[in-house]
């Protein structure tokens, strides 16, 4: 599940658009395995991305999404929100953060807008699973979901997943759910089955590898146009 499963060799050199002044920011980025950075134009086109952003956002390689018109690959509200995001971003000139979960995991980007080249640079990475921190930003959470493997859960299964990442026992969450234990158990054999997943302990470790959450499950479900 995880895309950090095979060590990513990033090979990509810094853009010839980046203006001097960007160009800390976009090594501070780039020097981190984590981090996936990209760009995309005012009309909503790829004009870059490395390994660890294509990995992130189409679960390919940068030949795979730069190019890309988003409006011609995305659902509406993808591009809905994408475009609400830029927009703020060259508005204010001042970075935004937004959190969504894609391709079957929790990530976290964070947009700056490069004034001299009209593009928007972007930097992606797994969002933490729960942080005590105080937001230095204000974070825009989507209201959708690409759940990659994951879709091939219910809605309740789903659900049921999230509360099992957060440790909590069956008789837990069955109380947080409103359901029977012997209801929870056979939900969590079930994801178990369809995720190829043996035990609890293997469950737990997909969950905290992609930042599922309960709520999660009643998001809108998206997937991309081939």
């Amino acid at each position: 599940m995880s895309p950090f499963s095979v060590p990513i060799e990033r090979q990509s050199v810094t853009p010839a658009w980046l203006s001097p002044a960007m160009t800390p920011v976009w090594e501070a980025f780039a020097a981190d395995p984590m981090i996936g950075v990209w760009a995309v134009s005012h009309d909503l086109r790829v004009t870059y991305a490395d390994e660890v952003a294509a990995m992130l956002t189409v679960g390919g390689s940068p030949e795979d999404v730069i190019g890309v018109s988003i409006p011609e690959k995305a659902p509406a509200p993808v591009v809905d929100r994408l475009s609400r995001i830029l927009e703020q971003a060259r508005l204010t000139r001042r970075p935004m953060v937004g959190q969504a979960v894609w391709l079957g995991r929790r990530v976290r980007s964070t947009f700056s807008y490069i004034e001299d080249a009209e593009q928007t640079l972007i930097a992606t990475r797994p969002a933490p699973v729960q942080s005590t921190l105080p937001e230095r930003h204000e974070v825009d959470e989507a209201e959708y979901a690409h759940l990659g493997e994951l879709a091939r859960l219910t809605t309740r299964e789903l659900e049921v997943l999230g509360y099992i990442g957060r440790g909590l026992s069956l008789r837990e969450t069955a109380r947080e759910i409103g359901r029977s234990v012997h209801t929870i158990r056979r939900f969590r054999e079930r994801i178990g089955a369809k995720l190829g997943l043996r035990d609890r302990c293997e469950l737990v470790s997909l969950v905290r590898d992609t930042g599922i959450r309960p709520e999660d499950a009643y998001l809108r479900r998206v997937v991309l146009e081939n």
